[in-house]
């Protein structure tokens, strides 16, 4: 299928990369330096190009596909809104860098299997229709235990099954007129108690004043490209505490709202709205690395 508007989802997410609004990820554009990121051995994560090439391009294209990274055919003009170059050749590429870990949009203080901890999501406002998030809500994995912290100009809202004792979700609404403006962003935390499993998955629903409602919910397979709206994960470590208490627990260690006690490591990030694919780009991640909107 051929991208022809310039408000195609990948397409903006690729103007931001662009435009240095994705940390972590590099807009490389033009032939030689995409034949070089396919040299060095890094994955490409998505590929865009223009309808015409020439055979290099063509060629470059085929490495591309080969190294199992999906293309986007894209009609001149919206490929034209993406491009940073005079004469971009036909293909851009995005790759995840080398020394800037990916964005982190979600931390938990204390990642330990059955312990109390608090979970910060950094949520910012990537409307380009000048919209507000006005509403946030992320399932929860059954917890048993859950509270969310006072926010101004919000209130939250537990999802609670009464007989089991558990939370299933959580629901942030913006007070009437209030909300995430255009390039800024909030942190939500809550305390829960982790499920004593490797990881935990928070799948999350953003929801914008214009009626747009992005689902970041798609799973990232075992060694491959994360997806455009990847669902928030939690890797826990360490070992099981049945003692934990959460009067014990430390100050959360937010990606976007309170300042952290420690800083994060990489065990303790969860992946969170960070996912898109580059117009007529390809993105390289790199193959060392371990591991992104709205309509």
């Amino acid at each position: 299928m051929i991208i022809t508007s310039s408000s195609n989802e990948r397409l903006k997410f690729a103007r931001r990369v662009r435009d240095g609004r994705e940390p972590g990820l590099i807009f490389v554009e033009g032939e030689r330096l995409i034949e070089e990121c396919l040299q060095s051995g890094l994955k490409l994560i998505t590929g865009f190009h223009a309808l015409e090439l020439n055979q290099r391009g063509r060629d470059i294209l085929a490495g591309m596909a080969g190294h199992g990274c999906p293309i986007y055919p894209t009609a001149t003009t919206a490929f034209e809104t993406i491009t940073d170059t005079v004469s971009s050749q036909g293909l851009i590429a995005r790759r995840q860098s080398l020394f800037v870990p990916p964005s982190k949009h979600a931390d938990a203080d204390n990642p330990t299997p059955g312990s109390y901890s608090v979970v910060t999501f950094k949520v910012p406002n990537e409307s380009e229709k000048g919209a507000l998030t006005t509403q946030l809500s992320v399932t929860l994995p059954n917890v048993a235990s859950a509270s969310t912290e006072v926010m101004p100009g919000w209130t939250a809202r537990l999802d609670r099954d009464a007989a089991a004792g558990t939370t299933r979700s959580v629901t942030w609404t913006a007070a009437p007129g209030g909300g995430i403006g255009p390039d800024q962003f909030a942190l939500f935390r809550i305390s829960v108690k982790l499920p004593d499993t490797p990881t935990v998955s928070l799948p999350a629903t953003q929801t914008y004043s214009d009626g747009t409602v992005v689902k970041w919910d798609q799973p990232t397979p075992p060694g491959g490209a994360e997806p455009e709206y990847p669902t928030p994960e939690i890797a826990l470590t360490g070992t099981t505490k049945d003692d934990d208490h959460p009067m014990a627990m430390a100050q959360a260690t937010p990606t976007t709202h309170a300042a952290p006690a420690t800083p994060p490591s990489a065990d303790n990030t969860a992946r969170w709205l960070a996912g898109g694919a580059l117009a007529l780009a390809a993105v390289a991640v790199a193959t060392a690395l371990l591991v992104r909107r709205r309509t």
